[in-house]
């Protein structure tokens, strides 16, 4: 026959292992989100420096280059003033094609 005390020893033992297997959900889940949230920051962390390198290389090949294009003389033009200057060339050359063929 159940006693009042052995139901409550019963049910303090099991209300012990709900809160025993919550805690460790709990542990669990938190170890999961920490864990993807440093891949997110490590994988942030590698792209930045593989960009870094990335565009560092180019520009020391060449590929870019920050300070514009260069005339003649060596000095600096904005790329629109070197897209106008070579608007101007192609019409200065159909212009003597044009010449030519009068």
């Amino acid at each position: 026959m159940l006693t009042r005390v052995s139901t409550r020893s019963a049910v303090s033992r099991s209300v012990s292992r709900v809160a025993t297997a919550a805690r460790s959900a709990s542990r669990r889940a938190s170890r999961s989100l920490i864990f993807v949230f440093s891949a997110l920051i490590w994988s942030n962390i590698v792209g930045a420096v593989v960009g870094i390198v990335a565009f560092n290389v180019f520009r020391s090949i060449g590929m870019i280059n920050l300070a514009g294009v260069y005339n003649k003389d060596d000095k600096p033009v904005l790329v629109d003033d070197a897209r106008q200057r070579l608007i101007d060339e192609v019409d200065r050359i159909r212009a003597r094609k044009e010449r030519k063929g009068e």
